[in-house]
């Protein structure tokens, strides 16, 4: 597949896969960054992708597993953050730092919460 026929079939479901993407890790510049793999991998494959019934349906699945796939590396790093917190110890003064700067940015959305729904989480 050479550069124009690539352009003319893959890249008109830029808006569909960028949507998926979005959709998926709600968040537009992460789901940017996924387009971009997305396309990079299918311009590396461009000899094969004939292979397919449906581009547009190939490209949509990378996505969706790329997606996927970025979603589990976050949940990886979570946990080892929550580690470099208990090594740090209590005493820590960045810690306690973030802490309560973490703590007032919650005190102020839950303050700016109807009074119901305030109720609810105090």
């Amino acid at each position: 597949m050479n550069a124009e026929r690539f352009k003319a079939e893959v890249l008109p479901a830029r808006d569909k896969l960028f949507r998926t993407a979005q959709r998926i890790l709600e968040d537009e510049a992460d789901a940017e960054d996924a387009l971009q793999e997305v396309f990079l991998k299918l311009w590396q494959m461009r000899e094969n992708l004939d292979r397919y019934d449906s581009i547009e349906a190939f490209a949509t699945t990378m996505t969706k597993n790329l997606c996927i796939d970025t979603i589990r590396k976050r949940g990886k790093e979570g946990p080892i953050e929550e580690e470099l917190y208990r090594q740090a110890g209590p005493d820590d003064p960045y810690l306690r730092l973030e802490r309560k700067s973490n703590d007032e940015l919650i005190r102020m959305i839950i303050d700016r919460l109807p009074t119901l729904q305030q109720a609810v989480l105090k």
